[in-house]
Parts: structure tokens; sequence; C-alpha cells
């Protein structure tokens, strides 16, 4: 896994990804369970291999910098660069569903 690619366009989408959303572990999620987006973004495009949801723990301090109203969303300037510059040293795991 190399990380989150902010060139990544979703299939039709105009304008390339302008961060990556995360959540915790133990809170809720304004938008929906990670459970209920990943089959939600798997509906909308079969073609990518089906739902799954990548587990990672990163230090809070990165957390805090990008979490904004129950989100966590690594942005330019709120947490992404310090994320994607630990990407391959932090433990990951995919969970398919």
């Amino acid at each position: 896994m190399k990380g989150p690619d902010l060139r990544f366009r979703e299939p039709g989408a105009l304008d390339p990804s302008d961060g990556f959303s995360a959540a915790r572990m133990t809170s809720t999620c304004p938008y929906g369970s990670p459970e209920v987006v990943a089959q939600g973004k798997a509906r909308l495009f079969p073609d990518e291999g089906g739902p799954a949801i990548i587990e990672f723990d990163v230090p809070e301090s990165l957390v805090r910098q990008a979490e904004i109203k129950g989100e966590v969303r690594f942005a330019p300037r709120y947490g992404l660069e310090e994320l994607l510059a630990i990407w391959p040293l932090i433990a990951k795991k995919v969970v398919p569903l």
C-alpha cells in the first residue's frame, strides 16, 4: 500500500481527491460507520474490487490536526503531509467486508 494518492479521481469525477478520510475506532462517524461508507462506495464503483477498510494507527497529535466535527480528514495543511511521510512506517491491516 503506497498510501493516499491525491491524483486519484473517482470514476466520473472531474477533479482529483483533495484529501483522505479516516475514522476513529472509538467514535461515531458523521457519514456512517466505515463499513457502511465502504459498502456504499463499492455499490457506486463496482469495478474497484469490493468494499474494504484499511486499519492503521497514527499519533493522536496527527489525528487532531485532521479532525473536524467528528470526521478525520487528512488534507493539505491538515495532517496529510505528515501522514504521507510516516505511511511507509506504520502498520496497516486490510479488512475485506
